[in-house]
């Protein structure tokens, strides 16, 4: 096995041609291995969550695994995990939900409208208000305090980057000035 092995070294290494032949290798059609692959998983994590004898943990599990995806899910997968957090009594988790949704549609804002859209009506079913509805589309009560942070340039807010600007005159604070710092990109 060893004196095979060799050989093949020695004939990579004194023809290229061999290499060549061998390290080319690729699939075709991969797309078609990915559209089955994308209906296994949405099967999948159908019968995850419309099991009638899913508990907290498992339900929780799903709903990380999934997120860890880095894919947006179907409306149908929606709607079945809204019912599962309706089926275990957790209010908590299927607002979690739907701001993770919003999350991972920040770079396509009209794909979280759309989903939006499509969930609705499962949402008003189970008497789940949307985030808009529940005022937390926008930062609660926010106001910027020098003194408790450790960082004076930069503080992250819910949903937002503000820069703000502090101007000391013998270790006290004179003024401040809080800009948003994503509405200064979109004005470049």
């Amino acid at each position: 096995m060893l004196a095979f092995a060799h050989l093949i070294s020695k004939a990579i290494i004194t023809k290229p041609c061999l290499m060549r032949q061998i390290t080319t290798t690729s699939v075709r059609n991969g797309k078609f291995f990915a559209d089955a692959e994308d209906k296994r998983l949405d099967q999948h994590y159908m019968d995850i969550f419309n099991d009638p004898n899913i508990d907290g943990f498992f339900l929780r599990g799903a709903m990380q695994d999934l997120h860890e995806l880095d894919i947006i899910p179907d409306p149908d997968i929606c709607d079945a995990v809204l019912r599962a957090c309706r089926r275990v009594n957790d209010f908590a988790l299927a607002i979690r939900f739907i701001e993770s949704l919003r999350e991972k549609c920040v770079l396509r804002r009209w794909t979280h409208k759309w989903l939006l859209d499509k969930i609705k009506p499962t949402m008003d079913e189970l008497g789940i208000p949307t985030l808009e509805e529940m005022n937390y589309d926008k930062p609660e009560l926010f106001v910027p305090m020098s003194d408790w942070w450790w960082e004076r340039k930069w503080c992250v807010g819910y949903y937002y980057l503000l820069q703000i600007n502090y101007l000391f005159v013998n270790d006290s604070v004179i003024g401040h000035c809080a800009t948003i710092f994503f509405i200064q990109l979109t004005m470049m």
